[in-house]
């Protein structure tokens, strides 16, 4: 399993986006550059990121989420949509990407945010992957509870899925999770990826440098130490 937390270095500059605790997370510009707009799925009320992504590049963002008892709204835009993400449409209002892509008339590559507490193995599992590489520049996706093996073989053929169109080229322990002890090392219970889709690199090789990067990798909680990513020196 821990193979699939080895980032790859693709020669682009990485910037972060949002608070400098929980809520902010870290990308390739190229991705922040490509993109049409940003696609929001989990909200909680934490929007940082989408509100300095619309700040920096004025592009659009569409937030989705079932789970909060919100009615639609518009701030500019911004935009907020009280349904989730998922393939089987007739179950807890949800919608798959794609649907909610034509819906909204999107042209051009998205970005992909997803945060949803476990609903990302069962999205990913079930999702036509190259329809979704079609229109989507890159990913950044939270997963959770890798302390269940339950997760773990659902995370694995998650990774390898979205491998075949993307690259992971950044990982972060979100440290409110905590970690979990997995073959000698500690792991993140609850990590942070981000994607490139492949039709924008050119090159990559194993990325070596330390984990957390220093300036832009800052703990999802400040009160308590970085998680432990000094097994990505294994791969």
């Amino acid at each position: 399993m821990l193979k699939y937390f080895k980032p790859q270095n693709i020669n682009y500059k990485k910037i972060r986006l949002g608070s400098q605790r929980d809520g902010g997370y870290v990308a390739p510009e190229i991705i922040l550059e490509k993109c049409s707009c940003l696609f929001t799925y989990g909200y909680g009320g934490d929007k940082t990121y989408e509100d300095d992504f619309i700040a920096k590049y004025n592009k659009p963002n569409y937030i989705f989420d079932h789970t909060v008892q919100q009615d639609s709204w518009d701030i500019g835009i911004q935009h907020f949509i009280p349904e989730g993400l998922g393939i089987n449409q007739e179950e807890n209002n949800v919608k798959n990407v794609r649907d909610h892509y034509n819906e909204f008339n999107i042209v051009g590559d998205i970005l992909l945010k997803i945060d949803t507490e476990g609903a990302e193995f069962d999205y990913f599992l079930n999702v036509d992957i190259d329809d979704l590489a079609s229109f989507t520049c890159g990913l950044i996706v939270e997963v959770h509870w890798l302390e269940q093996e339950a997760n773990q073989i659902k995370f694995i053929e998650m990774m390898e899925k979205i491998n075949k169109h993307f690259i992971l080229v950044h990982v972060h322990g979100n440290n409110w999770g905590e970690e979990f002890d997995y073959e000698g090392f500690k792991v993140p219970r609850v990590p942070e990826f981000t994607f490139v889709n492949k039709k924008y690199i050119t090159e990559s090789t194993p990325d070596n440098q330390d984990y957390p990067i220093p300036e832009i990798d800052f703990p999802n909680n400040p009160n308590v130490k970085e998680c432990d990513l000094s097994f990505l020196k294994q791969f």
